[in-house]
């Protein structure tokens, strides 16, 4: 039996559960979340309640887990959980954290780079740092992620390359690809993936000026993270462009995301970490030009893997010699590579390898 802990919920873990009912056994896994309306459609999933306020939630998901042969932790957002998990260090010891990105680089910014003067807050992140160091495991797509923890907590943990697969997967967008009708008049430009601050919005807005022109539309993802933010980037935006930006502040289902993806010519990701993967490999796989910042992980892992992208620190100044131009040959290549290296296939066989190693 393995126990899954989600500490977010969102359309990929509700996606990651689907996976884990289409390629093993439903007996064999356990889902605990904070919100399980959100699995409501999974009939043959189970699901349990958990409240990390509630001791006798607690103590159920303590009990529940010592028996399974794993956990596993998806994500370190919510920071009521982690007193659970800080006095429930024998659980961690056959436990795998699965980074999400944010989880890790919001935690070195507000705790290492800028240290805590709350007290409340000093507890937080010596917690977050006990219970990273007691892990078994730490899986992430990105090598780099752990390699950059590392540097700033001594841990145990052993990496393992595992992932979620991409809710938007690639035979839906083959399909999108298939039923093409047609370039839309307006360059499209995509912003980034959600209304986080450590996206840049602004500095990003400022920069495109440079590239974009009356028949361009910029095209914001903000249904995603803080909704002050996301209004403070509308009005910039609207501000600077007026109806050629525009803001998406309702999720879309799937299909009709992927959709969006194919009408995008140039995405432009400001992020200063990992963050927006899953839009970037599908952006990559529709044969996008896309722009990351090569300080980030994903900037490596992909340029070692042979992916062409570009770079976001060309485009301030007005750097960048040729903003909307890629070659078939690369937004081929790039297809091809995304298609082995991230599929439903790769994702699983990664997974199952993880279930089957012994403790």
């Amino acid at each position: 039996m393995f126990t899954h802990i989600f500490l977010t919920d969102s359309i990929y873990t509700h996606n990651y559960v689907k996976f884990i009912l289409r390629n093993f056994p439903a007996e064999d896994h356990v889902f605990w979340t904070v919100k399980p309306d959100i699995y409501h459609d999974l009939s043959n999933a189970q699901i349990k309640k958990i409240d990390p306020e509630d001791l006798i939630d607690t103590f159920r998901l303590y009990r529940f887990a010592r028996n399974s042969r794993k956990v596993i932790i998806h994500s370190l957002f919510y920071t009521k959980f982690y007193p659970v998990l800080f006095v429930q260090r024998s659980l961690l010891r056959k436990a795998v954290w699965i980074i999400w990105g944010a989880d890790l680089y919001s935690y070195l910014n507000s705790h290492i780079i800028n240290k805590p003067k709350k007290f409340k807050l000093k507890v937080k992140a010596y917690m977050y740092k006990k219970i990273v160091q007691n892990l078994r495991w730490i899986g992430s797509l990105v090598k780099g992620d752990y390699d950059r923890l590392a540097e700033h907590i001594d841990t145990k943990a052993e990496w393992r390359h595992l992932f979620y697969p991409n809710p938007v997967d690639f035979d839906l967008l083959d399909k999108i690809l298939e039923n093409n009708s047609g370039r839309s008049e307006s360059k499209i430009v995509l912003l980034n993936h959600s209304s986080r601050a450590d996206g840049f919005h602004i500095e990003a807005l400022n920069f495109l000026r440079n590239y974009v022109t009356h028949n361009t539309k910029i095209i914001c993802p903000l249904s995603y993270g803080n909704k002050d933010y996301a209004q403070y980037v509308i009005e910039c935006g609207q501000e600077m462009y007026g109806e050629r930006f525009v803001p998406l502040t309702e999720f879309l289902n799937p299909q009709e995301y992927g959709k969006l993806l194919n009408s995008v010519d140039v995405a432009v990701f400001n992020h200063s970490y990992q963050a927006g993967l899953g839009n970037i490999l599908a952006l990559l796989y529709l044969g996008k030009k896309v722009y990351i910042r090569s300080e980030t992980s994903p900037w490596k892992m992909l340029i070692d893997l042979g992916v062409k992208v570009f770079d976001t620190n060309c485009l301030t100044g007005g750097r960048e010699t040729d903003f909307w131009y890629m070659s078939e040959e690369d937004r081929e290549n790039n297809r091809r590579i995304i298609r082995r290296e991230f599929s439903e296939e790769k994702c699983a066989q990664l997974w199952r390898s993880f279930f089957e190693e012994g403790d």
